[in-house]
């Protein structure tokens, strides 16, 4: 992968909230959480089978590949994705049989809630129950809480390196999925800001098949791995790179909130956006990243 030797990344098992807040959230620092979504009725009952079954005929957004073969690397895969409508039971049906390449049909970032609340109480917002002190109003509250979001893709599926401006949960439900985390310390050896790609917040290395000769700094970063099972709950802080292939057919949430570190990750964001603008850079569908939904 690179030159350095993946850290694992550490593992707590039903945290407190002020225990998580104090030695994770406030230090910026992954981690994996156990005990806590294995409660959830949602890991006791969904499923691909069990969603089709129950909402086959739920029209949801699904990203496309424009390519064949949809590849791993950052601007190729920027440049060939897009969004269309389908029955959810047709997607899990093309998802199962296998018959098409990883990349070519993936459920991101999807509102599924909206059309069916009753999912709600299938799992806790995570930002509520760790990451907000209780004691805060609800409005700020509500105000600092993104929708959760829905994610189904088959095996072989990979989200290229990126970060996010959230702080950022992400549940595993059913399947696996295998991290890779660098710090935001790690932006220059993975070429931070690439002002030539869509939008800011990717890195163009692929970082499974690094391009020595093109970025060679890409050498000197360390990352942080993990398997996520299901039942299991990824901490990703804000500005954190991370890349994602997944292992198994995969359902996944994950929960975007904002906090002070965040909003600084995103002034960062869009000081580089603007730059982009002023270099002339950035064509009439650009944009900063904020609408792309990427796990």
């Amino acid at each position: 992968m690179n030159a350095k030797r993946p850290l694992p990344i550490e593992r707590i098992d039903n945290p407190s909230p002020g225990f998580f807040r104090e030695h994770y959230l406030d230090r910026q620092r992954p981690v994996v959480i156990t005990g806590v979504a294995s409660r959830w009725p949602a890991v006791a009952r969904w499923s691909p089978e069990w969603f089709r079954e129950q909402m086959g005929e739920h029209r949801i957004t699904v990203e496309r590949s424009r390519s064949e073969r949809p590849s791993n690397d950052p601007l190729e895969f920027l440049r060939n994705r897009y969004y269309e409508e389908a029955r959810l039971g047709g997607i899990i049906d093309v998802m199962l049989s296998g018959e098409h390449p990883p990349g070519a049909f993936y459920v991101t970032y999807s509102n599924i809630f909206q059309k069916a609340p009753a999912l709600l109480k299938d799992f806790e917002s995570l930002p509520r129950t760790l990451g907000i002190p209780e004691s805060w109003p609800e409005a700020v509250k509500e105000r600092l809480t993104l929708r959760p979001g829905f994610w189904l893709g088959p095996a072989g599926t990979v989200s290229a390196v990126h970060f996010d401006r959230q702080e950022n949960f992400n549940a595993q439900v059913t399947g696996r999925k295998k991290w890779t985390l660098f710090s935001p310390e790690d932006s220059h050896h993975l070429y931070y800001p690439a002002l030539e790609l869509p939008t800011v917040i990717f890195s163009p290395v692929d970082v499974e098949a690094p391009d020595a000769q093109r970025f060679p700094r890409f050498a000197g970063a360390q990352p942080h791995e993990t398997v996520l099972d299901a039942g299991e709950i990824l901490f990703i802080p804000s500005g954190w790179w991370h890349h994602v292939r997944t292992l198994e057919l995969s359902i996944s949430l994950n929960f975007w909130w904002w906090t002070l570190a965040s909003v600084a990750t995103t002034a960062r964001v869009n000081y580089h956006f603007v730059r982009k603008q002023a270099l002339g850079l950035l064509g009439k569908k650009g944009t900063s990243g904020a609408s792309m939904p990427v796990e």
